[in-house]
């Protein structure tokens, strides 16, 4: 093994190692109407709950079909749409990345809130662009943020 291929290892190796413990999921997508996912980390798929396999198997990458899915009685359009819109805003603008507070479900239904951070690239895989999106988990963050509005709310004058 060559200076060049071990250190290409060790890279990849820090790389998953700083995922891990950064808890971050980090996945890149083609911009077509799918929103295809090209790659994800693991934290992709424990943030949804789902594992890879079950995730290609079920969805076949086209994160569309997560959002709306007839088989699954599942109709998350209105928050699919959020993300359409924002990926749209953001490419008229001329911008290179965004970042949206939404919500996304998990396999047993309930609903968490992630950040999501997006950047828009050059790379093009066949003809689309790509996007690397970081998403993370602050559920509790929002919940902290509504029990304080409900406490304020509820506080006389």
């Amino acid at each position: 093994m060559t200076d060049l291929e071990e250190n290409l290892g060790r890279t990849g190796y820090e790389y998953d190692t700083l995922m891990n413990l950064l808890q971050v999921s980090v996945s890149k997508h083609l911009l077509d109407e799918h929103f295809t996912l090209v790659w994800a980390n693991d934290f992709y798929y424990d943030l949804i709950d789902y594992t890879r396999e079950e995730y290609e198997n079920t969805y076949h990458n086209l994160c569309d079909t997560y959002y709306s899915n007839e088989a699954l009685h599942v109709h998350d359009e209105a928050l699919w749409n959020q993300i359409g819109e924002k990926v749209i805003a953001t490419l008229d603008a001329g911008e290179t990345g965004y970042t949206l507070n939404s919500q996304i479900r998990r396999r047993d239904g309930e609903y968490i809130w992630v950040r999501m951070t997006a950047r828009i690239t050059d790379e093009y895989i066949d003809g689309y662009r790509v996007s690397y999106t970081a998403m993370t988990d602050i559920s509790d963050i929002m919940r902290m943020q509504l029990e304080q509005s409900v406490t304020y709310d509820n506080l006389p004058g």
